[in-house]
């Protein structure tokens, strides 16, 4: 999108930031930033509000046109990462089942803010109409899941003891500890949990990135172990 605006035409053109986005422009942080639901812009400097601004009235026109064809996924796209799943929720009482369920799963794997919108994500995939769930997976994935046992061994690698909470775990202890070493501070405690689920209740499995993971509700999860990493 932004190689459609001519950089030179707009760079360090004197303009005020769009009212639109002014209630998204933040401070206090490392450094000034905007993000909109259709736009960010991080960091950020007053010599890129023009070029920002066009930007937004690009993908809002974009999203409107969208919305106005009946192109819901069209629509989907438009928005910044993590603002995706909360126009899905707006959207997806317009799709088919199996199109809802893979547009879901897209939405899943490349999402890297589960925990902050764990809410929504529990409605999304445990509370919503199930018929056509079998699509979260390719078909690859439903073979793997369907030669599992009854009873699965998964993993969970957090920094923070609550952190077992969340519907992302997998069948690979190495994926575990490098998730709980991930974005460690030097004085948070890391630890792996280790968990039993009956696979009836495994919504998904998911390899897209190589973490055999296993998408599951954590209340459905009975804990058997769990690991202090030094």
């Amino acid at each position: 999108m932004n190689s459609e605006i001519p950089l030179i035409d707009v760079w360090g053109k004197k303009e005020d930031l769009h009212p639109d986005l002014q209630e998204y422009y933040e401070e206090g942080g490392m450094f000034p930033m905007v993000r909109h639901p259709l736009c960010y812009s991080v960091p950020h400097m007053p010599e890129m509000n023009a070029f920002v601004n066009a930007r937004y009235k690009l993908a809002k026109e974009r999203a409107e046109n969208a919305l106005g064809r009946c192109n819901y996924l069209g629509y989907l796209w438009c928005h910044e990462r993590p603002y995706r799943l909360s126009a899905f929720m707006r959207i997806q009482k317009h799709l088919s089942p199996q199109i809802r369920w893979q547009t879901l799963a897209e939405i899943w794997t490349d999402s890297e803010n589960i925990y902050q919108n764990q809410h929504l994500w529990r409605e999304a995939l445990f509370e919503y109409d199930m018929a056509g769930s079998e699509f979260f997976m390719n078909e690859e994935e439903r073979r793997f899941l369907s030669r599992k046992s009854q009873f699965i061994t998964i993993y969970r690698g957090v920094n923070c003891f609550e952190g077992h909470e969340g519907f992302s775990w997998t069948t690979d202890r190495l994926v575990a500890l490098r998730f709980a070493e991930r974005f460690r501070l030097p004085e948070q405690q890391a630890y792996i949990f280790q968990g039993e689920v009956n696979k009836a209740l495994v919504l998904g499995y998911k390899n897209d990135r190589n973490e055999a993971e296993i998408v599951v509700d954590y209340l459905d999860v009975k804990i058997t172990d769990e690991e202090e990493i030094a």
